[in-house]
């Protein structure tokens, strides 16, 4: 039997995440430290805009070493599905993943980045501080959240801007959203 291909994200002593570049990755620019082996480090073209240069591309026989201070890796696998996350508190994932500006998130007003929408198969590495909640979502149970603890979504979801927070919650001030539909959000605290 075949072997199983080595994980592409990989959390090493430190704190420290090693991406496996032979197949190609996209990392966050500011996240990356170093490189190992014979990894070589190219512009990525996929994304325009704001989000233009937040990502560099790695290939070859090698690996980058990304870190983020207190932060470790939570790693989600996709296969054929689509997941909109918030590429400040990415790693990076599999260049197989097709990215694009998220247009159902139209937030820019209110937050400096609008998420981006990953889909195909392969693998997401997002920057935590601990293990994030999953909460699955009916279109029966909307869920209402502040803003800075989504770290994304997957399914046939709807994200909203609450213009005026509820003022019997205190929800960490910051734009608060509305997330309706079928599927599943990540949140971190």
């Amino acid at each position: 039997p075949a072997a199983a291909p080595a994980p592409t994200f990989t959390l090493r002593a430190g704190g420290v995440v090693a991406a496996d570049t032979r197949r190609g990755v996209l990392v966050r620019r500011s996240a990356l430290t170093g490189r190992a082996g014979v990894a070589e480090l190219s512009p990525d073209d996929a994304l325009a805009g704001i989000l233009a240069g937040f990502f560099v591309r790695a290939g070859g026989a090698g690996s980058v070493l990304l870190v983020d201070p207190r932060r470790t890796v939570h790693l989600v696998h996709l296969r054929n599905e689509f997941l909109s996350a918030d590429p400040a508190r990415l790693f990076g994932f599999d260049a197989a993943l097709g990215v694009r500006e998220d247009p159902a998130f139209e937030l820019r007003r209110q937050i400096a980045l609008p998420f981006v929408k990953l889909h195909g198969t392969g693998c997401v590495a997002f920057s935590t501080a601990g293990e994030p909640a999953r909460l699955e979502l009916t279109p029966e149970a909307p869920l209402t959240l502040s803003s800075r603890s989504l770290l994304g979504y997957g399914g046939d979801l709807s994200v909203d801007l609450v213009e005026d927070a509820d003022p019997l919650a205190d929800l960490g001030g910051g734009p608060v959203l509305s997330v309706s539909g079928a599927g599943y959000v990540l949140i971190e605290a």
